[in-house]
C-alpha cells in the first residue's frame, strides 16, 4: 500500500522579513526590539542579516525571547552591504507557541544611524 503523500501538499519554504532603522528609533545598550512574529507551529530553518545603512564600530544580536543572540551574535554591522548568515546557537527551531525575532543592542553598544534587514526562513507547519 502507498502511504506517499505529494510534495505539493507539504508545508513550503518561505521567508519572513523585516527592516530596522535607527534613524526612526535610537536604541541604547541592552534595548531589544520585536521585529519578526513568528507564529505557532512554525519552524525556524535559519536568520540571515543585510547591513542597508552601516554604523562603524557596532555589533548586532539576534535571537528570540529565549535567547536574545540565538540566531546572530555579535555581528559587526559597520559594512554597508555586508550579510550576515545565522550561526549562533539555535540552528532550526519549532516554534510551539508565537514568540518574536528580536534585534537584542548588545551591553556597550547604541544604534542611531544603522539601518538592517532581518529575514527568517520558514516553514509554517501548523
Amino acid at each position: 500500500m502507498n502511504t506517499a503523500v505529494a510534495a505539493a501538499s507539504f508545508p513550503a519554504v518561505t521567508t519572513l522579513e523585516q527592516t530596522f532603522d535607527a534613524t526612526k528609533r535610537v536604541l541604547a545598550a541592552a534595548d531589544v526590539v520585536e521585529l519578526i512574529s513568528i507564529p505557532a507551529g512554525t519552524h525556524v530553518l535559519n536568520v540571515y542579516v543585510e547591513v542597508l545603512e552601516g554604523e562603524a564600530a557596532q555589533t548586532l544580536n539576534v535571537g528570540d525571547g529565549a535567547d536574545p543572540d540565538g540566531y546572530v551574535a555579535a555581528a559587526t554591522v559597520a559594512t554597508t552591504g555586508a550579510r550576515v548568515l545565522g550561526a549562533g546557537a539555535i540552528v532550526g527551531k519549532l516554534y510551539s507557541a508565537a514568540d518574536t525575532i528580536d534585534i537584542a543592542v548588545p551591553a556597550t553598544m547604541a544604534y542611531a544611524s544603522l539601518k538592517v534587514r532581518v529575514v527568517a526562513m520558514v516553514t509554517m507547519l501548523g
